[in-house]
């Protein structure tokens, strides 16, 4: 994040902010839309039909 803050940064000397923002922003969107259609390991990583259990706590001092 740190990295691509400094890239926009320095696009922004060139360019107007807000042309910079939205290239970026439609450029990451249209990532992820292509990752979501697309097959394979890139939709995996949304669509997972493996979920985690969530470990349960003891039972707390006085419950009985």
């Amino acid at each position: 994040m740190a990295f691509a803050n400094l890239l926009y940064g320095s696009l922004a000397d060139f360019w107007p902010s807000g042309k910079v923002m939205a290239i970026s922003g439609a450029a990451f969107t249209l990532v992820v839309v292509g990752t979501v259609i697309g097959s394979g390991f890139w939709r995996g990583i949304y669509f997972q039909d493996t979920a985690r259990p969530v470990a349960t706590a003891g039972a707390a001092v006085g419950d009985g």
